[in-house]
């Protein structure tokens, strides 16, 4: 009934109401990025399994994990080398597997693309292939881990885009599924500020994790670009504790594949 979902894969349904469930798993089960897709409440729905950059409960709204470090690079490389040097900025093996890339982003080996991270050390990272320019110790760095999510929030650089909604408690540090695509029963969602109104689309509140609906004053056209789903009922309330609207996922997918 459910294609490609099992329960050894950490996702599963609550019987009855097929609602999805995500185990919160140390280790992951599977790698990282991974898609599911199945018919969920009589239509389509996809998943991607993440790593958790924060504690998430059951409908929060998500962002990618961009600038997870930005530093400065402390030893030259030449156009020969693979790897890049940041002593002491990183945790052995802690990026790989989460889609992390590196950007230099001042300094020599600016402009020259992103090198995905093939492993790191606690002071190196090795990377897909050579610098097309020499790195400096002057030079600056970017670390993004792609399939590593944080909460969302629309007044921060880097968590403006909503790229999924959690469909259950993941603790930070620890790997789950979350929703990219289809109708989510129960997003967390602030209403009182910015209302969600039926048909229209949903944002990510400044409130981190919480969504609501577009700009009262005046929809922008930063609210329309912002946009995860549609919602599918109307919010003027306060947040309340475990309290959400129903929203139909239309623009997460985007983000993985």
């Amino acid at each position: 009934m459910y294609p490609f979902i099992s329960e050894h894969l950490g996702l599963t349904f609550t019987e009855g109401t097929q609602a999805p469930v995500t185990e919160d798993s140390t280790d992951a089960l599977v790698v990282p990025g991974s898609i599911a897709v199945c018919r969920l409440y009589d239509r389509g729905a996809a998943f991607v399994y993440v790593k958790a950059g924060a504690t998430l409960a059951d409908g929060n709204v998500v962002a990618l994990g961009l600038s997870y470090v930005d530093a400065d690079v402390d030893a030259a490389q030449t156009t020969s080398e693979y790897v890049m040097t940041g002593t002491g900025d990183f945790t052995a093996d802690e990026l790989c597997g989460l889609g992390s890339m590196v950007v230099i982003n001042a300094g020599g080996g600016l402009k020259f693309g992103s090198h995905f991270i093939k492993k790191n050390t606690a002071n190196v990272l090795t990377t897909d292939r050579v610098w097309g320019e020499a790195l400096t110790t002057s030079s600056d760095y970017i670390v993004h881990t792609l399939n590593r999510v944080v909460k969302a929030d629309i007044d921060a650089v880097g968590t403006k885009h909503v790229a999924g909604v959690a469909i259950g408690a993941i603790t930070s540090g620890k790997y789950g599924w979350i929703q990219i695509s289809g109708v989510h029963w129960k997003v967390l969602s602030v209403g009182n500020t910015d209302a969600a109104v039926i048909g229209e689309g949903m944002i990510a509140n400044t409130a981190v994790g919480l969504a609501s609906g577009w700009t009262n004053a005046a929809t922008s056209a930063e609210n329309v670009f912002y946009s995860f789903g549609m919602a599918l009922c109307s919010d003027a309330e306060a947040a309340g504790t475990g309290e959400g609207v129903p929203v139909l996922i239309t623009d997460c997918a985007k983000f993985w594949v």
